[in-house]
This record gives structure tokens, C-alpha cells and sequence, in this order.
């Protein structure tokens, strides 16, 4: 929940990088909610709740601006 939500934009681009790292090199899956929709550039996955239900979901890579 949050994962960068306490770290300066550097350290949570790091950290970031290396959820994309693991996943692409060890085949892992993260779960990540934020409310930071820039956090979802380039995810494979993106789901979007809304008042606790599933509103959009899409398996292609995500680009998101603003």
C-alpha cells in the first residue's frame, strides 16, 4: 500500500525500477495500490477501484499523464 508514498522522487523511482527488475528477471507479481497514477507508467496490469469496486482494468502496458 503506498510504497513511495514516504520517499523523495528519486528514491521512489529506485524503487519502482526494481519491482519492474524482479518481475521481468525473477518472474515475480507485485500488488501495489497507490493513489499516484503516474506510479502505473509502463505496468503490464492496471486495475482502477473505485468506492471499493472494480471500475477499469486493461493487460497492456499503461502510460498515464497529468
Amino acid at each position: 500500500d503506498e510504497p513511495t508514498g514516504n520517499l523523495d522522487k528519486k528514491n521512489g523511482e529506485n524503487l519502482l525500477d526494481y519491482f519492474r527488475k524482479a518481475n521481468t528477471t525473477l518472474n515475480q507479481t507485485f500488488v501495489i495500490a497507490t493513489h499516484n497514477a503516474q506510479l502505473t507508467n509502463g505496468l503490464n496490469r492496471v486495475l482502477y477501484l473505485e468506492d471499493g469496486m472494480m471500475q477499469a482494468g486493461s493487460y497492456e502496458n499503461q502510460t498515464v499523464s497529468g
